[in-house]
């Protein structure tokens, strides 16, 4: 997406980790996969989605 008015790049992007909580989560441990696959999205090159395996894919 352009971003012209921005100082630090001419454009957005968006990365996003999809975890699902099961029965016995945390909250903290269902951030955490999530963190864990957002780091991922944005490694991989930005603007991308990583979903927990196993989940929805």
């Amino acid at each position: 997406m352009a971003h012209a008015a921005s100082p630090t790049a001419p454009w957005l992007t968006v990365s996003v980790g999809i975890a699902q909580a099961d029965a016995d989560d945390t909250i903290d441990r269902l951030y955490q996969r999530a963190d864990t696959l957002l780091y991922r999205a944005k490694a991989a090159g930005r603007n991308r989605v990583e979903v927990q395996p196993g989940r929805g894919a």
